[in-house]
């Protein structure tokens, strides 16, 4: 990770070394070595080039001490004479509010003429030279040698007369001696810099021409990237609105990239010569103070949570007041103004900056690469402030460093959209998955549904024919016992008759049970019977149960046996807690139902065995009949209240009870309860209880 972040840090450093660099050279190839511009410096009004080797040096500025002749429009013929007033000596390039005629400042308002003589060298007598004319505020005629060659806009001594122009050219000459004189008139009466504040060149024609070719197709280049990108981000923010940063950054692009069609090279004149200069300007200031709000806003789109909204939209109102100004106000208003905003531009850059080292601290996604990005950008920024304030004369390179960002935007923008094409496409997968597992668990609920709605079904035809066999036990007790009763009454049978007497008295004790097991399984469900819990030995209770039950298992012809892992040996004897009653209940109910369901010559078998089941110790009894056996879809529904299954000897079922109290008793003693049984080979029906004395084991 730290390899990649200095990798990074080493990208930003060289992109914004290229962007100073660059664009500078193409001014440096003007003036050449430091040593050899300073040699060739004008003083008094006039330069040596006589010792310049143009073809090895290239171009020169024609910077220092040019003729000045302040308020006054002269055309060669009237310099040096009488109507002229003398020339003082001032530094070109400059704006005229730095220099002072008795001992006062001079206006950024007003007109002038400047004049400068060039020595040649014998040997560039009759060689085709150049004059590149970048910029100069704001409208200037050219006389060279005498001869008027050309102009930017029209010259005159007020605001009514002059017509403002900004259009970089070079001006073709050949020098017939080896002095050649230059004379340029230049007034402003439209902004806030007049004169000539942009270094004027001079070197050979096809020098100069291929200074303005590479300038031309780098500025075009330049702006036909930042436009292209622009309409790209834009319309990638129409077809997925969720792309805010797309529209911030499309839009800041495209401002930026009009602005470059109107410096430096000043292409969009070029392309429309008709175009108003007030409208040219219009377009500069506004790249420059709505760029910056576009920033801010697309800095709040990467880092929401690390950029104070509050201050976002101070600078974007604040950018709004100065664009209304550009708009409402003219040039020579609102280009006085831009200070204020210029410093705003550098506090927010500083700002933006801890931003996006706060994010790279926070370790925010792609934090490294905009903090990048944000260097080449300050060192743009810091230069163009410094250089439209005369401070220094690289020229403007916030589109250069613009370009930077946007390269290093591009990486970061291309990874943040292949994470979301790679996130996608995870997420399609894994919903696909999803739908699957969901259609999966859809048919398994369905399966379940079904299957619930079926055992739904079956408790309650169940309970239809409980409820039809609670009747017919309830009805026919009575009514043998009313009919009974009423033959007493009416003589028909004697009172003293035992028979019908000991029938009467097995009827009640028949609907006494059954409203009795009734009732206890309610106790039970709702959990209202306490039970005697004690140490009980489940062998020892066994082989009681088994006694009783012996000499009935006898008379119905049933063969019957207990068997244990483990002797009759009460010392070997397993251990339970329990309520030995209620075992004993479950037991019974147990050995009752095997009597009941096995034919005559069947075999009855109790066992007992101790298990381990996940760590710990249990004892089970089971049963085992030689019944019938239960059906495989019955048997969910064995332990349930009411249910009765269906005999094959016709005979009838009991009330359905029996079990549903036994699973109630046993599970309340932490157990559990259970039935195995296939058709045509019995049932074994047992029980589990954990095991909490083995002294013999």
């Amino acid at each position: 990770m730290l390899k990649r972040r200095l990798v990074f840090i080493c990208f930003a450093i060289l992109w914004a070394a290229l962007s100073l660099v660059f664009p500078a050279q193409v001014k440096a190839k003007s003036s050449g070595s430091e040593s050899k511009a300073a040699f060739a410096s004008a003083e008094a009004g006039t330069i040596d080039v006589s010792e310049w080797r143009f073809d090895r040096n290239g171009p020169v500025t024609l910077d220092g001490e040019w003729a000045f002749y302040w308020r006054q429009l002269l055309e060669p013929s009237s310099i040096g004479t009488g109507t002229a007033s003398p020339a003082v000596y001032v530094h070109v390039p400059d704006i005229w509010s730095s220099y002072s005629l008795n001992g006062k400042p001079l206006s950024n308002q007003g007109y002038a003429t400047y004049k400068l003589t060039i020595r040649f060298d014998e040997s560039d007598r009759g060689r085709s030279f150049s004059l590149w004319i970048p910029n100069a505020a704001t409208a200037y005629r050219l006389w060279i040698d005498g001869r008027e060659v050309d102009g930017n806009g029209i010259v005159g001594p007020n605001r009514v007369d002059m017509v403002p122009k900004n259009n970089s050219k070079a001006y073709l000459f050949v020098p017939l001696s080896t002095e050649t004189e230059i004379v340029i008139q230049v007034s402003n009466f439209v902004q806030r810099k007049g004169g000539l504040w942009d270094e004027v060149s001079l070197g050979y024609a096809d020098q100069i021409n291929r200074l303005q070719v590479h300038g031309a197709i780098l500025q075009s280049g330049m702006a036909g990237i930042l436009l292209i990108m622009g309409l790209y981000h834009l319309a990638l923010f129409f077809m997925q609105r969720e792309y805010k940063e797309a529209l911030f950054f499309g839009g800041l692009c495209l401002i930026i990239g009009l602005r470059t069609l109107v410096v430096g090279q000043t292409l969009l004149v070029r392309l429309f010569p008709h175009l108003p200069w007030e409208i040219g300007v219009k377009i500069e200031y506004w790249g420059f103070v709505l760029g910056l709000a576009f920033f801010l806003y697309y800095v709040k789109t990467l880092f929401p949570r690390d950029t104070s909204l509050w201050y976002v939209r101070l600078v974007a109102l604040i950018a709004s007041v100065f664009s209304l100004l550009v708009l409402l106000l003219p040039a020579s208003v609102y280009t006085r103004w831009m200070l204020p905003y210029q410093i705003v531009i550098v506090i927010s850059f500083f700002y933006i900056g801890f931003i996006f080292g706060l994010a790279a601290w926070r370790k925010r996604n792609d934090a490294w690469m905009n903090f990048a990005s944000w260097i080449c950008l300050l060192g743009a920024v810091i230069n163009d402030v410094l250089f439209y304030n005369l401070i220094v004369v690289t020229g403007d390179l916030f589109p250069f460093g613009l370009l930077s960002a946007i390269i290093i935007q591009m990486v970061m923008l291309t990874r943040r959209y292949s994470r979301t094409f790679h996130d996608v496409k995870r997420l399609s997968g894994e919903l696909a998955v999803l739908n699957d597992s969901l259609e999966l668990k859809i048919r398994e609920r369905t399966a379940e549904l079904e299957e619930a709605g079926r055992q739904l079904a079956l408790t309650a035809q169940a309970r239809r024919r409980l409820m039809s066999n609670i009747s017919h036990e309830l009805g026919t007790p009575l009514s043998l016992v009313q009919g009974y009763v009423k033959g007493m009454i009416d003589g028909v049978i004697p009172p003293d008759n035992l028979n019908y007497l000991r029938l009467i008295y097995d009827k009640t004790i028949s609907l006494d049970r059954l409203i009795g097991d009734l009732g206890e399984l309610s106790k039970l469900e709702a959990k209202q019977v306490s039970f005697d819990s004690r140490p009980v030995r489940v062998w020892q209770l066994v082989a009681k149960a088994a006694d009783g039950q012996q000499w009935e298992f006898e008379q119905s012809g049933l063969s019957f046996k207990a068997e244990s892992i483990g002797s009759m040996d009460s010392a070997k004897d397993p251990v339970v807690l329990a309520d030995a009653f209620r075992l004993e209940q479950v037991l019974v109910n147990f050995l009752s139902n095997a009597k009941k369901h096995t034919p005559p010559g069947g075999h009855v078998q109790i066992n007992v065995s101790v298990t381990d089941r996940e760590g710990k110790r249990q004892v089970c009894v089971s049963v085992t009949d030689g019944g019938e056996g239960i059906d495989e879809k019955a048997l969910p529904f064995v332990f349930e209240r009411y249910y009765q299954a269906q005999r094959k000897d016709g005979k009838k079922p009991g009330m359905g009870l029996g079990l549903a109290i036994c699973k109630e008793i046993i599970e309340l003693h932490g157990g559990e309860i259970g039935v195995w049984s296939k058709p045509g080979e019995g049932s074994t029906f047992y029980f589990t209880l954990p095991l909490v004395e083995n002294d013999g084991e």
